[in-house]
């Protein structure tokens, strides 16, 4: 059944868990630039790290498309879920590789683009299949697996700090990498759509219809009519531009309490501050959204992020409003 029974939650936990550990890394990204910043290999072309986090994120986010795409062109259970191990491979190789990194641009292709390019692949497929799963509960659904990393970037930063710190960005990357694959490896056994491909359902026996009663151009564009729609667009670009500053503070409040001579250890404690308002923040406005229009819950993110940077980050000179402004902003 939909939205309850064990299938449903267990589906869930095990979205929660690669979230949590997959995209909890990403979004811990902080901490290794601080550390590359500062290491001998690196530290001449300190300038470029910063583009690492933001391949890794944005790639995830711009590949949609076509992931989508991909995904849907195969609907059979069995691709979805091997293009989603595909992608998790990929992430954990990119991880591997980054770890024999001697230069900037070896860091770009495997620890940003690499990384980024694996999520966007593993992170599809079952996204595909949380919309079988849930339906009246979706908003708290999603709401719930996007926590997921939040909770995890109370550990993760932690994690990487005491690893490179205690060793190097190299032991870091493979310990990382040995974890999310320990931790998630296993979640592929409950990972998978709530319809068997062979099941009673009548999209797939639709799936499985003869060339010959292929869809016809006239029901391809009603399929496809929302692009012909003038408010499409705007719609389009407003998402757009809410989104591309969604992870700046992951990034840089490492680095900007850095800049202001704050002890070593408050950069982690900002993003266990951030991650742990962001889960409060997407549960509650994950079920907050199957329950009021769609408009809401996005304007009250907008407006509490767009205050939380004028009236708490761009005066900070100290930890207190920073902490503040990673509380509001997460």
């Amino acid at each position: 059944p939909k939205d309850r029974g064990p299938g449903a939650w267990k589906f869930l936990f095990g979205t929660c868990m690669m979230e949590a550990f997959c995209w909890g890394f990403a979004l811990s990204f902080g901490i290794f630039q601080s550390h590359y910043a500062n290491h001998p290999l690196f530290s001449s072309h300190a300038s470029a790290i910063p583009v690492i986090g933001t391949l890794s994120n944005g790639l995830s986010y711009l590949l949609l498309p076509l992931t989508n795409a991909i995904t849907l062109r195969f609907p059979n259970p069995t691709h979805q879920r091997l293009l989603s191990l595909v992608g998790w491979l990929l992430c954990l190789g990119s991880l591997v590789l980054a770890s024999f990194a001697t230069r900037v641009w070896h860091l770009l292709a495997s620890q940003g683009a690499l990384f980024g390019l694996g999520w966007a692949v593993c992170y599809t497929p079952y996204l595909l299949m949380l919309n079988g799963w849930f339906e009246r509960r979706r908003g708290l659904a999603y709401g719930v697996m996007f926590g997921a990393s939040g909770l995890s970037g109370c550990v993760m930063p932690e994690l990487a700090g005491w690893l490179l710190a205690r060793w190097d960005f190299r032991v870091a990357l493979r310990a990382h990498a040995g974890l999310i694959a320990a931790c998630t490896g296993p979640c592929y056994l409950v990972i998978k759509p709530r319809v068997p491909a062979d099941g009673g359902g009548g999209g797939e026996r639709r799936r499985r219809r003869p060339a010959a009663a292929a869809p016809t151009a006239p029901s391809f564009l009603r399929a496809h009519a929302f692009l012909l729609r003038p408010r499409t667009y705007p719609h389009l670009l407003a998402t757009l531009v809410q989104g591309l500053p969604s992870f700046l503070p992951n990034i840089f409040l490492p680095a900007y309490a850095r800049a202001l001579d704050l002890a070593p250890s408050t950069g982690p404690l900002l993003l266990t501050v951030l991650s742990l308002a962001q889960v409060a923040g997407q549960i509650s406005l994950g079920a907050l959204s199957d329950h009021t229009p769609p408009s809401l819950a996005p304007t009250l993110c907008s407006a509490l992020a767009a205050a939380a940077v004028f009236a708490l980050w761009a005066p900070a000179t100290g930890a207190p409003a920073l902490f503040g402004f990673a509380a509001a902003w997460g």
